[in-house]
């Protein structure tokens, strides 16, 4: 079987050690590590953080510390970044 149709066998209750060995055979490290997270996302139910790993893969968005100070300030006052309220 290819690495395609390895992926296909894929269920939800497929351990991480499985969805591991499968994406083990993919040489790019990152894009390897990106399909890991966004099964591991998909197994927990969790469509939301799954899309937007990868968008961050696919460098459609950027983490904050990617961030130049002039983007985080347009920022700031909008509704494109979250606000994580620290006690």
């Amino acid at each position: 079987m290819n690495v395609v149709q390895n992926f296909e066998t894929i269920e939800s209750i497929t351990e991480e050690g499985g969805i591991y060995s499968i994406v083990s055979e993919i040489e790019d490290t990152e894009q390897a590590e990106a399909i890991f997270d966004v099964f591991c996302l998909l197994r927990k139910g969790e469509k939301n953080n799954a899309l937007e790993r990868l968008s961050l893969y696919l460098g459609v968005s950027k983490e904050i510390d990617e961030l130049s100070e002039t983007e985080i300030a347009s920022l700031a006052n909008s509704e494109a970044i979250r606000s994580i309220p620290v006690n």
